[in-house]
């Protein structure tokens, strides 16, 4: 069975892209911002796919990577 991911995508007012993968934690022992999504930034948004996929793949996740909104 394949693992899928939600992609979170925000355009910002300036026209960056800001993304963020559910179940896709920041790794810290600081307890203010354990549990908080990785926030990915690019200028398009296929950049900013092809960084969160990258990622992922970096990472050893497998799976599809799936826009939800």
């Amino acid at each position: 069975m394949k693992n899928i991911y939600k992609a979170y995508l925000y355009e910002e007012p300036c026209g960056r892209f800001m993304g963020e993968i559910d179940g896709v934690y920041i790794n810290t022992n600081i307890s203010e911002i354990q549990n908080t999504p990785i926030e990915f930034y690019a200028d398009s948004k296929q950049s900013l796919l092809s960084e969160m996929v990258k990622f992922l793949k970096g990472t050893g996740r497998t799976g599809v990577l799936r826009v939800v909104n």
